[in-house]
């Protein structure tokens, strides 16, 4: 008889899967127009697609008291691009858009024959966003935190945001409260735009398509005549996680439980790729036990942060948590094998040999959008390169007893 497996959820897994930066021969370039906007452009003349992203700084964490304007905002821009598309015959491509706590972006994936009619549209929609959207949107994104309020994981993970980053942008509700979303509005809206997503900021990433000749002719017609306005970050106060178990209730569903803290930023690049190899032993280390498991590590501006979440009934949550509470304190004293390491690291380059032009595009936009000082040509070699006595200290400096947060919402 096959075991039951837990569902396991990954938040924010497009932050812990490296884009290909190893590649057969394809070329990169980079462009800036006078406003300071950027165009990464990676060549590939055998793909019949090409996997668009745009990225902006316009992030959560930018947001003051007005929770939740940064997803409305994105919604807004993401649905003038459809109609931008739509109205140029591109009704075939879709826009998916993401917002984190320090950007927002938009993904897209046309036919290599399209990119540069997609890049026009996409540049109109951002010059004359249509914000008599924005009440259909607002109403769009009160019906999800609404929804969300019965989602055991999701609301476990905020109540471990919010012990993991106490008083502190990044420990809000991504989306916003019901009151502060129902508070904004479309002058709203276009002044977050405005002031979030000059020109001096963004981002725009061609992964395959046309030469880069082309798309560099095209990205400066597309995207001159932006907002101007100088972006200055929201400066990110120091926060340390309040560690222990949270418990929250839920009147009906399964529980749920979401364990692990902040972790390094950009800046400590080897400890990052070191609990990625952690989570990596984790995930095989539970699998084995019959639990379907993804673990990861996610670098963000200000501290990053490494979570593992489970969902299922209440007594193989808490099994599942005590278990992985115990390897990780294994870790943490180094008792674990060599062979554990390099399944780990076989497993990680694996997915990163493997990943495709939409996790590429992620990664450029993503790097380049934080200032990252790490070239994504960096991440294999640095997998091979960790020891067994970096993982230990990672572990041992990220993930102790006194940082480990523990949020749990029991349902009924």
């Amino acid at each position: 008889m096959k075991k039951r497996k837990t569902l396991v959820l990954v938040l924010f897994l497009f932050l812990a899967l490296p884009g290909k930066a190893e590649n057969q021969g394809d070329k990169k370039y980079q462009f800036q127009l006078k406003g300071g906007a950027r165009m990464v452009i990676r060549e590939d003349a055998h793909s019949a697609t090409a996997s668009l992203n745009l990225w902006t700084p316009a992030g959560y964490a930018e947001e003051g008291e007005e929770h939740g304007l940064a997803f409305l905002t994105a919604k807004v821009i993401k649905e003038s691009i459809r109609a931008r598309l739509s109205a140029r015959g591109l009704r075939q491509v879709d826009c998916s858009c993401c917002t984190g706590p320090d950007f927002s972006f938009f993904s897209l994936q046309v036919p290599s024959a399209a990119v540069e009619k997609t890049m026009v549209a996409i540049g109109e929609a951002l010059r004359s966003p249509d914000f008599s959207l924005t009440e259909a949107k607002k109403n769009e994104l009160l019906a999800e935190i609404n929804l969300s309020k019965k989602a055991p994981l999701r609301l476990a993970f905020n109540l471990f945001l919010n012990r993991t980053f106490p008083n502190h942008p990044y420990g809000r509700a991504p989306e916003g409260e019901t009151a502060s979303v129902s508070s904004l509005d479309a002058e709203k809206a276009k002044r977050f735009l405005i002031v979030h997503c000059p020109a001096s900021e963004l981002s725009f990433v061609a992964v395959g398509g046309p030469s880069s000749g082309q798309l560099a002719s095209t990205f400066s017609y597309a995207f001159n005549g932006l907002s101007n306005e100088t972006f200055t970050a929201v400066p990110l106060p120091e926060s340390s996680p309040l560690s222990g178990i949270a418990t929250a209730s839920l009147e009906a569903g399964p529980s749920a439980i979401v364990l692990g803290s902040s972790g390094p930023n950009f800046t400590q690049f080897r400890q990052g790729v070191a609990l990625d190899l952690l989570a990596s032993i984790l995930k095989r280390a539970l699998s084995g036990e019959g639990q379907d498991c993804l673990s990861w590590w996610d670098f963000r501006r200000g501290s990053g942060l490494f979570a593992i979440a489970f969902q299922g009934d209440r007594k193989t949550i808490d099994k599942m948590a005590e278990r992985t509470l115990i390897l990780l304190e294994n870790v943490r004293n180094g008792s674990f094998s060599p062979d554990e390491l390099s399944r780990a690291q076989a497993s990680l380059l694996a997915a990163f040999a493997e990943s495709n032009g939409n996790d590429l595009a992620r990664q450029l936009g993503f790097f380049n959008t934080l200032g990252s000082p790490v070239a994504l040509d960096t991440y294999p070699p640095v997998v091979r390169q960790i020891t067994p006595a970096e993982i230990q200290e990672a572990a041992q400096r990220w993930l102790s007893p006194s940082r480990i947060v523990v949020a749990k919402v029991i349902g009924q």
